[in-house]
């Protein structure tokens, strides 16, 4: 790929794009003692109750996980430029497919999968 010439040498890339967050909703653990200052051992059942309803809440999830592995055609020879991640990074952008990703997702993390191999043909 960086040198240009027609090769079956192909190498996997990992391209990490987004991971889910998943965040669970429980309640300030100051409300049970905020109910009891305020309405004595009525409001400190009350608040007690309340915080084990909300404590059974589903966690919510925000975002999907977007990981892809790319095939990377390099030959032997260029290989062996590849020695860091903006080295990977630029050599993936020179796939016009692989640089919309690249543009839609500027936080990816990127790695090498594995040696270079001969894909079947």
């Amino acid at each position: 790929m960086l040198c240009c010439e027609p090769t079956a040498g192909c190498v996997s890339c990992q391209v990490d794009c987004e991971r889910a967050v998943v965040s669970y909703h429980q309640p300030p653990w100051w409300m049970a003692l905020v109910f009891l200052v305020l309405c004595n051992w009525i409001g400190l059942l009350f608040g007690l109750l309340l915080a084990l309803v909300l404590r059974r809440e589903e966690p919510k999830e925000s975002g999907k996980d977007r990981s892809f592995t790319l095939p990377l055609r390099l030959c032997d020879e260029c290989r062996p430029t590849l020695t860091n991640v903006e080295a990977v990074k630029r050599t993936l952008r020179s796939v016009p497919l692989y640089r919309r990703l690249l543009d839609k997702y500027p936080r990816a993390v990127i790695s090498l999968l594995d040696q270079p191999t001969v894909p079947p043909l």
